[in-house]
């Protein structure tokens, strides 16, 4: 990138108008929620015109989207620092008569919305059409923090906007040429971190090391230390369950995951099952790489224990304390 394009950038992204063009992860959060609605109201949201800058234009942009955005305040959506400097930039500015600055920045936010709305759809359809590609790229994109599950975004967006550079670059040069270089770089950056929250979703990607025997047979072993009685499940037609484990008057239900990444929401679905199944008092999700967010938020409404394999010998203690 030469220097020139490097200064005009910033330029670009110095106007508080401009900034807002860029999805933060709350936005892109809201949009993947509002899915559903989104897809039926395309037609709205495939080519964008901006009304007119007056009283009627106003009307029409909020009756436009409170059929888009039905029962949520969208625009309050945005980061309070981005809205405030967009009102002082519109303050100083020579205003559009009859129109207030309260006026000025509804019609700017929601237009914004609409475009980011846009950009969702776009970044869906690119995943829905290479979404192997994009799951083999999941180790790439997405790192978790190993004692709350979160994900680093930012970075995420950074690595995938990487990845659709490399493969799609014609396709964003030419959003460039049709549009301008604002639009390239934050229907890039936008589609990096949506298509990343698309992956979050994705059970593909856990695959098991090839060494999983090895590991329910060391969780084995450090459930026997700990005194506990352990039965192996049948490796074909588990019913979700790799071992039962017994102590005292509890029966654990537990499922080993040996995985290179976090283990997701089908672990705790299947471990539940399979507590059902074997009658016994307690699921529990054993994992060597940790767990997403999404996996966490699903064991907790659903009582499953989820766990490093260094806390075994604790398993009863977490168990009653659950329970």
């Amino acid at each position: 990138m030469s220097q020139n394009k490097t200064t005009d950038q910033k330029k670009a992204t110095d106007s508080p108008a401009l900034r807002l063009f860029f999805a933060d992860p709350e936005i892109a959060g809201f949009l993947r929620h509002s899915e559903p609605h989104l897809l039926e109201c395309r037609d709205k949201l495939t080519d964008i015109s901006a009304p007119a800058v007056d009283a009627a234009g106003i009307k029409q942009l909020r009756e436009t989207t409170a059929d888009i955005f039905p029962g949520q305040d969208a625009i309050a959506l945005f980061r309070p620092t981005l809205v405030q400097a967009l009102r002082a930039d519109l303050a100083s500015a020579s205003r559009v008569p009859d129109l207030s600055v309260d006026d000025l920045v509804y019609f700017q936010l929601a237009i914004v919305i609409m475009r980011l709305a846009s950009d969702y759809l776009s970044a869906r359809d690119l995943f829905e059409a290479h979404k192997e590609a994009f799951i083999k790229a999941y180790p790439r994109v997405l790192s978790f923090n190993p004692l709350t599950g979160a994900v680093s975004w930012e970075k995420a967006r950074r690595q995938m906007a990487e990845i659709l550079e490399e493969g799609f670059r014609e396709r964003y040069d030419d959003m460039a040429i049709e549009n301008s270089e604002h639009f390239r770089d934050s229907r890039l950056a936008n589609e990096a971190l949506m298509i990343s929250m698309m992956l979050i979703d994705q059970d593909k990607p856990q695959l098991p090391t090839s060494d999983g025997l090895e590991f329910e047979q060391e969780c084995e072993g450090l459930l026997s230390e700990a005194g506990f009685i352990v039965e192996r499940t049948p490796i074909s037609g588990d019913f979700g369950a790799d071992l039962l484990a017994r102590r005292n008057d509890l029966t654990y239900a537990i499922q080993c995951k040996h995985y290179g990444t976090p283990v997701g929401v089908s672990a705790v679905q299947e471990v539940a099952a399979g507590c059902l199944h074997y009658a016994a008092d307690c699921a529990v999700v054993v994992a060597s790489s940790g767990f997403t967010a999404q996996a966490r938020r699903l064991a907790e409404s659903n009582s499953v224990l989820l766990i490093d394999p260094s806390e075994l010998g604790r398993l009863e203690d977490l168990a009653r304390a659950l329970l």
